[in-house]
């Protein structure tokens, strides 16, 4: 899945996404107010989907450095 197929499923309703990145799990659960996003038995909040993508959560990279990585579950 490229990066731009990746915002445009995010960007379009409030989920639960798990995928898994090189043998490790991890989710990013949308909600109304927040975001928690999770990888590898960490967790981080956060605002909203910008925030998201601008701070390297997955194994330390960026969602788009990655993205065509993931594997959805």
């Amino acid at each position: 899945m490229t990066y731009r197929e990746f915002l445009d499923i995010l960007s379009d309703h409030y989920d639960d996404y798990e995928f898994e990145y090189r043998g490790k799990r991890g989710a990013i659960c949308m909600f109304e107010n927040e975001i928690i996003a999770g990888y590898d038995g960490s967790e981080m909040r956060f605002n909203n989907l910008e925030e998201v993508l601008k701070t390297p959560f997955v194994d330390g990279k960026l969602l788009k450095d990655v993205a065509e990585e993931l594997i959805f579950i």
